[in-house]
């Protein structure tokens, strides 16, 4: 079992300097072309790092050198993502692999996957290091905050199964998403349920307090795909060209912080403090964003593969294991979640 413990350096600051410029393959097109207009759906707050792609390759022009003129907006979770994708009110979506298999599963949404930032899920709950907390068998006979209906509440069981501790001894209290941080912090429950590898939301405060936070994360144990971009289907039959340039343009980027981490992530920190209302410091965008960058980012099946590739295998037992403990109707197909058409 991997325990990932956050620490928050002040010295992290000093990085902000590092920002070494990553010279990829040009994606360019003729001068003369009108940008097309394109809109991407961040699954929350673009501050995360499965977001960080997206600010660098705007801020860096790569997008435009594709011929496509990009907004970022953030989200409220992947399940209105994919609701803007089959609506046509955004082209592309920053989507968790999970929620689209449920979303094919349950409503048969015409939605897929291009290409994957994190073949291994950033999902994690998360403790205080002050708890006491060292192992997940440690997590029996506490009490856990969790929003209903998310995976780390809906596969709790399985998971417990998977790493060896027994889910029916842990307290679940059912919160929402906007509790169920400071409920967390005000000692309402030991465990926070929802938290995420590199979420600097609460950094500052734990710092405060001398404290550190704790994550035990879900794919450590089962075979839990992350975070990656998805169009619906209609729009990649209606404008194939662009999903390949849109898909070209942000693999550029994940290269980039496959090669160079500290730097990408330092730069990206510094997009994301321009344009996200209120966002935390840069030291701690940039120490959390670390612990899953690049760590996250690639598997011992796709690390000789391109990046965005994610192994069907992996689709499959992800689909097994979530029709097991989520009541799907059916089970859909690896090929209706997840294409190789824009691995380019």
């Amino acid at each position: 079992m991997t325990v990932r413990t956050w620490t928050f350096p002040a010295a992290v600051t000093a990085a902000l300097a590092a920002t070494a410029f990553f010279g990829g393959p040009a994606i360019g097109v003729a001068a003369a072309q009108e940008a097309k207009k394109i809109t991407v759906v961040m699954d929350w707050i673009a501050k995360e790092p499965q977001h960080m792609a997206y600010w660098i390759a705007r801020e860096r022009g790569w997008y435009k050198e594709a011929g496509l003129d990009v907004t970022i907006q953030g989200g409220r979770g992947s399940v209105q993502v994919i609701q803007l994708l089959l609506s046509g009110q955004a082209q592309f979506g920053n989507v968790a692999a999970t929620s689209l298999t449920q979303a094919v599963a349950k409503q048969n949404a015409d939605v897929k996957m291009l290409a994957v930032f994190a073949p291994r899920d950033l999902l994690s709950v998360a403790v205080l290091q002050s708890s006491g907390i060292r192992s997940l068998k440690d997590f029996e006979g506490r009490s856990l905050g969790v929003v209903p209906g998310t995976l780390q509440d809906t596969i709790l069981a399985a998971w417990g199964e998977a790493a060896g501790f027994d889910a029916g001894k842990i307290r679940k209290i059912h919160t929402e998403f906007r509790l169920v941080y400071p409920q967390w912090i005000a000692g309402q429950f030991h465990i926070n349920g929802n938290f995420s590898i590199g979420t600097a939301i609460l950094a500052e405060q734990v710092r405060a307090k001398g404290d550190r936070i704790v994550n035990f994360v879900l794919s450590d144990h089962l075979p839990l795909i992350g975070h990656g971009i998805a169009a619906a289907n209609a729009t990649l039959t209606k404008d194939p060209q662009a999903a390949k340039a849109f898909v070209a343009a942000t693999r550029r980027a994940w290269e980039y912080m496959l090669k160079e981490p500290r730097a990408a992530v330092t730069e990206a920190a510094e997009i994301i403090r321009k344009n996200v209302e209120a966002p935390p410091a840069a030291e701690d965008i940039i120490a959390n964003a670390l612990q899953a960058v690049p760590a996250f980012m690639q598997t011992a099946e796709s690390k000789d593969k391109p990046v965005g590739w994610s192994d069907p295998k992996r689709w499959q037992a992800m689909i097994d294991v979530l029709a097991k403990h989520d009541n799907f109707p059916r089970k859909p197909a690896v090929s209706e979640l997840v294409t190789y058409d824009y691995l380019q």
